[in-house]
């Protein structure tokens, strides 16, 4: 809008330019609060007005998470503070490990895994998302199309056999001795070794909401699984 504008253009003299810049993204984020302020809770308002305000180098607060998770209009959250574009890194800024429910935490992971491999068209780079979702035929496709048959014929295996699950394992303590911790730790995931899996990504990858959203959804695979046998 016309202020947006005028406020990108011309500093004004009482202000840091970190505090203009927050300035603009609050005159921003201002339409989207007015258009929705009467039909959601209170708990999204806050979500969106720190989300939309949120600097491009900074993470939300535990705070404005568990306004996300109280929210009652999530699926409104994540179209307007989610990009469709985007993978993991972004995903963690606004936390949605920690504050989105299942089915919306899995259309976002499916949609990141998708725009992680469409980046440098590798497998590797969403391998442990794909791996995580229990979409192991889709990470085998990946590979079959980038023309990696090893790799394709080795995630195509069934890896409720134990002689399967034997050889995964020691596929991802190599992986892990090659210091390539994301694909170690999507092996360890597929054989069926989650606290293998979630120690490497604490250990190694430092990020324990990408822990957290490992175990949720690895808890419920083994429900659904449970639930057809």
């Amino acid at each position: 809008n016309e202020l947006t504008e005028l406020l990108s253009n011309n500093q004004l003299p009482e202000l840091s330019r970190n505090e203009q810049q927050h300035l603009i993204r609050l005159v921003s984020a201002i339409p989207t609060i007015i258009e929705h302020q009467s039909t959601v809770d209170s708990f999204t308002l806050r979500f969106l007005l720190k989300s939309l305000t949120l600097p491009d180098n900074e993470s939300l607060d535990s705070c404005t998470m568990w306004c996300g998770w109280l929210s009652e209009s999530q699926q409104l959250l994540v179209d307007i503070c989610v990009k469709k574009e985007v993978g993991w890194t972004e995903l963690r800024r606004v936390g949605v490990g920690y504050w989105t429910t299942l089915p919306v935490l899995k259309q976002i992971l499916e949609r990141a895994a998708k725009t992680l491999f469409m980046k440098k068209r590798d497998p590797r780079e969403c391998a442990l998302l794909y791996v995580a979702l229990g979409r192991l035929s889709t990470l085998a496709g990946l590979f079959k199309v980038e023309k990696e048959t090893k790799l394709c014929e080795f995630f195509s295996k069934d890896f409720t056999l134990d002689s399967v699950k034997e050889i995964a394992i020691k596929n991802a303590y190599v992986l892990l001795g090659k210091q390539q911790y994301e694909m170690a730790a999507a092996v360890f995931l597929a054989a069926g070794q989650i606290s293998d899996c979630i120690s490497i990504v604490l250990k190694h990858l430092s990020d324990p909401q990408l822990a957290l959203v490992i175990a949720f959804l690895a808890e419920s695979n083994s429900t659904t699984t449970t639930a057809s046998t």
